[in-house]
């Protein structure tokens, strides 16, 4: 993830607390915690992969001897919802133009492997298709790409 993810400041806050309470580890946080934070949700709060609760975030600055009010300013920004869509960095985002009034849309879904995304984008493009969504399952190197395209009548 890029630096400026909120998530990724959050958590090298929360890293640093750790090295300067003398590196614990995760059992060790937890105990410290004295609350039902599992340790779990301490390594991906550490790790930036996701921002837990504020009184779980609280609880892990405190065992860490931070100040948890100096810490609450990047998880409100870490929690703020972030926009979701297409992300890969060789597709531009467009917004289409209005159809005209009298057609029907017409929707595809293209398995495609994440080399070939930009490629296969920029051909559907060419042919008419506008973006809807890109996604693709946790692990694979496969995307899926979701596209659209207006048929006059």
């Amino acid at each position: 993830m890029p630096a400026t993810d909120p998530r990724q400041e959050l958590a090298q806050a929360l890293r640093q607390l750790r090295v300067q309470a003398g590196s614990p580890g995760i059992r060790g946080i937890a105990e410290r915690s004295r609350t039902d934070v599992s340790r779990q949700t301490i390594a991906d709060a550490l790790r930036g992969t996701h921002t837990p609760r504020w009184h779980y975030v609280e609880a892990i600055v405190t065992a860490l001897g931070g100040d948890p009010e100096q810490i609450r300013p990047l998880w409100e920004t870490a929690r703020q919802p972030r926009p979701r869509g297409i992300s890969h960095p060789r597709i531009r985002q467009q917004t289409p133009e209005p159809p005209p009034a009298e057609g029907v849309f017409e929707y595809q879904q293209l398995r495609v492997s994440v080399d070939d995304v930009a490629a296969t984008y920029t051909a559907q493009q060419d042919d008419g298709w506008s973006p809807l969504h890109v996604f693709s399952a946790s692990g694979g190197n496969t995307v899926w790409l979701v596209m659209q395209r207006f048929v006059e009548n």
